[in-house]
């Protein structure tokens, strides 16, 4: 995180300049941006705390501390968005961006806390029966903060394709942006933008059991329990997919009124309504991919998402100028190449785990 800072800082209007964002929008934006990469690292301290919990088999605390930090910044966002008489100027956008870096540091502070008070943050190295997970698992020697190079790279092994994956997936999300301007202008944009907003309560819920399905099978194979890693993925894979065909069914049966909710411009809200009803197609096959990817990771095996995920999503690209420009296709041809290699993605790497490579993995 701290090492992103300057890179974030510098590349902010980049990033604009590649959604082909306007010059009011791309100026706030840098704004919000560089603001939010300078509290980067207790961003990912957050997010490595939730990681830690559910390990341990704990979804409790990270979602107390989610919440209490969503409170908090809902309480302070507006107050320092619009300021207090004589106590508080208005920040705008600055407001919003600083109020969220603060919630972080928040949330930080309480998993180090709950982490310290657990006695997971240890003053000494962990033996190496408790390092080792099986025979051949190779050790080092301490070495900065107690972890060994053996160990960094195992570490490093696991996190690195999903690190590389977020990246990547952000920079493809940027270029659809822009052939959604080309394809529509800044109304189509604002349709992908509140597509992905009304599309979010689907993904939490698949962000929510691939956690499940990570600690499961990471708990149970630790233990030698293959077969048991097994059914617990699956099964954590088809209820988050009956339960992403229902929101798929209100999706599409309410989708002018959930575009209406985020849309202010007609235009706007006519681009979200489709994406909506193509997009709910694919829910089913994403809560796959998703769960399944958490399963991989659970594992220690998470070059296989990311094989499969950036292959589909940078395919999209190439696919989305063709379907709008050469078949005519319009908005609506982003918004089906979309659902189509989600659909995909979701149907490769679900056999890809049901060809049970990840059983011998030694991570």
């Amino acid at each position: 995180g701290v090492i992103c800072v300057g890179i974030g800082y510098a590349l902010a209007p980049l990033v604009f300049r590649l959604a082909g964002a306007e010059a009011r929008v791309a100026e706030l934006g840098v704004v919000y941006t560089r603001i939010y990469w300078a509290g980067g690292a207790f961003v990912l301290v957050q997010v490595a705390g939730d990681a830690i919990c559910r390990g341990h088999g704990d979804t409790r605390t990270p979602f107390k501390i989610g919440m209490a930090s969503l409170v908090l910044n809902a309480v302070i966002d507006p107050l320092f968005i619009r300021g207090i008489d004589g106590i508080l100027p208005a920040m705008g956008v600055a407001g919003a961006a600083l109020a969220t870096v603060i919630a972080s540091v928040f949330a930080s502070t309480m998993y180090f806390i709950v982490l310290r008070g657990r006695g997971w943050f240890r003053p000494q190295r962990p033996s190496d029966e408790e390092l080792r997970f099986d025979a051949t698992t190779r050790l080092g020697s301490p070495a900065l903060a107690g972890l060994d190079p053996a160990m960094f790279r195992r570490i490093a092994r696991i996190g690195l394709p999903t690190f590389a994956t977020s990246v990547l997936f952000n920079v493809i999300l940027l270029e659809m942006m822009r052939v959604a301007e080309h394809a529509g202008g800044p109304a189509a944009q604002a349709g992908l933008t509140i597509g992905h907003t009304g599309e979010g309560f689907a993904f939490v819920i698949c962000l929510g059991w691939s956690a499940a399905a990570s600690s499961l099978v990471g708990r149970r194979m630790g233990a030698g329990q293959v077969n048991a890693a097994e059914r617990a993925a699956w099964r954590a894979t088809w209820q988050c997919a009956l339960l992403n065909v229902a929101f798929a069914v209100l999706m599409f049966a309410f989708a002018d009124q959930l575009a209406w909710l985020w849309a202010k411009e007609a235009e706007a809200q006519v681009h979200a309504a489709s994406y909506y009803r193509i997009v709910a197609f694919c829910l089913a096959p994403q809560a796959v991919e998703i769960v399944i990817d958490g399963a991989f990771g659970g594992a220690g095996m998470t070059v296989p998402p990311m094989i499969v995920g950036v292959t589909l999503a940078a395919a999209r690209i190439p696919l989305a100028w063709w379907a709008v420009f050469d078949l005519d296709l319009g908005v609506a041809g982003i918004w089906i190449v979309i659902a189509v290699t989600a659909s995909l993605r979701g149907l490769i790497i679900g056999y890809w785990f049901s060809r049970g490579t990840w059983k011998t993995k030694s991570v």
